[in-house]
């Protein structure tokens, strides 16, 4: 009866007046998905989500507000022509995708999301994850070629290795529980990160920034000197005088550290470090005075 009133919301979207607008999914509690798609127990013509075996195809877009899934939810198998919207959902596992999209996809609101694998994914169209929380993503080897938003999302375990972003990325006011290093990743344009809060440390070593960053009221432990050095540069290049100082003396911090554990260090200790040392003491004790 369940799949049987799902196939009903499909066809009623099918008709000839509402077929340009989008499939809705409204307050539904999806239990399984299986196979080919969305389906019961049994897959066969009564209870399968799609009639056609094979590939599935959305030539709709597909709205899913306030759903609950309780199982994994697996679209490999499935071609979206057009959007696919998840407003105020919850997700409790994991949800894939095919690794090639043309379609704008959107995550709306989400208060749980267990897991998505969007690795070695490519978004043709704008992506978007706003103020949602997600306990797992993997974004390995993925590009977004359009506008990616991950405005107010909450992060946890996420993954961002030789991630590339072709075009605006949006972290403003996102949360990242745990420490995160975006290892690899390329931003070829201006990257958003107004606000940020990184409650562990981030980490900008390997990262590449091609245009202008935004990191204004930026809240973050720096895993690195280098990291310091990269949101000090970008604000340097803002002419903002005093938040390039303050973490250039953060990136300063990261370096009398460095020192340290190379004095400390039998096999790292030689003059020359001793000397560094010294000077940059000196320079730090003249930089204070003055």
């Amino acid at each position: 009866m369940f799949w049987k009133e799902i196939r009903n919301i499909i066809f009623n979207s099918q008709n000839r007046l509402s077929k340009f607008l989008p499939i809705p999914f409204n307050n539904i509690i999806f239990q399984k998905f299986e196979g080919n798609g969305l389906s019961s127990n049994v897959l066969d013509y009564e209870d399968s989500f799609f009639i056609k075996q094979g590939e599935k195809k959305f030539t709709q877009s597909v709205n899913f507000n306030n759903c609950t899934f309780l199982d994994c939810v697996d679209f490999t198998n499935i071609h979206f022509e057009k959007d696919i919207v998840f407003s105020e959902c919850t997700l409790k596992d994991e949800i894939k995708f095919k690794r090639q999209q043309n379609i704008r996809i959107s995550f709306l609101n989400c208060p749980e999301i267990k897991s998505l694998d969007f690795s070695r994914i490519v978004f043709e169209q704008k992506a978007e994850i706003k103020e949602c929380v997600i306990n797992s993503c993997d974004f390995e080897n993925t590009r977004f070629k359009k506008v990616c938003d991950f405005y107010k999302t909450h992060f946890y375990d996420v993954n961002f290795n030789k991630t590339t972003f072709e075009d605006i990325s949006v972290f403003t006011e996102a949360v990242f529980h745990n420490n995160i290093n975006f290892k690899y990743t390329t931003f070829e344009k201006l990257a958003l990160f107004r606000k940020t809060v990184f409650e562990k440390t981030v980490n900008f070593e390997d990262s590449i920034f091609k245009e202008e960053a935004n990191f204004l009221d930026i809240n973050a432990n720096m895993a690195n000197r280098e990291t310091a050095r990269i949101i000090k540069n970008s604000f340097e290049q803002q002419n903002n005088i005093i938040e390039a100082n303050r973490f250039y003396a953060l990136e300063m911090k990261k370096r009398e550290k460095e020192l340290e554990k190379e004095i400390i260090n039998k096999e790292k200790r030689s003059f020359k470090t001793f000397v560094d040392y010294i000077i940059f003491k000196l320079h730090g004790i003249s930089s204070n005075h003055s």
